[in-house]
């Protein structure tokens, strides 16, 4: 993980001060409803070596790290700690393999709170670390390449080799952050044409 929680929830909330909404730390939102495992239940479809738990559906909260003033924004900064917790339910052989898919537990989530029917509306911005993992596998080269779009990856091999561990660093540093700022400004666009956000506080 290039970027700290910390640093990627001080640009959330200033991208957010930026339309003149402020943030609040932690909001619980309950009332929703989630497909999870039933580990106490066995499966009883003849597959005793199944490798994933049955589900089962259970009203459920979420505590979000950030909430608008008036509650009608709810922000959620997803991790890799995050994936792996909801991950670990998935398969039960393989509790270890971990995929950090950060936007598909993003999409999951999405639909988890839509389900929510009690309390006032809430718009809820799921947003994610961009670059949990700095290289991709490349199949035809068969080894791992540095991920596509980066600043790193703009640079040939040579120049990369020359690049001491900090240089590295500052390099995804800075694109972590760009894509990070990317993310909340689609989710604060999105918000101004739905008529989502909440308004500014008077001055003064």
């Amino acid at each position: 993980m290039i970027l700290s929680e910390a640093d990627a929830l001080e640009l959330i909330r200033q991208e957010f001060a930026k339309v003149g909404v402020i943030l609040r730390r932690n909001c619980e939102i309950t009332g929703f409803t989630r497909t999870v495992p039933d580990t106490e239940e066995r499966d009883q479809d003849n597959e005793p070596h199944s490798r994933r738990y049955p589900a089962k559906q259970i009203q459920a909260s979420w505590n979000f790290d950030f909430a608008s003033e008036d509650g009608s924004l709810a922000i959620e900064f997803l991790t890799m700690q995050d994936e792996t917790r909801e991950s670990f339910w998935k398969d039960r052989w393989a509790r270890s393999v971990i995929s950090h898919d950060l936007p598909e537990l993003a999409q999951r989530l999405r639909g988890d709170f839509a389900t929510r029917t009690e309390g006032d509306p809430v718009a809820i911005g799921l947003f994610f670390d961009p670059l949990p993992r700095t290289t991709v596998w490349d199949p035809e080269r068969k080894k791992n390449i540095p991920r596509p779009g980066s600043s790193f990856a703009a640079l040939s091999e040579e120049e990369r080799s020359s690049l001491d561990r900090e240089k590295r660093r500052e390099l995804l540093l800075r694109d972590a952050r760009e894509l990070l700022r990317e993310q909340v400004r689609f989710f604060l666009d999105w918000a101004q044409r739905e008529g989502r956000l909440p308004a500014p506080a008077p001055e003064g």
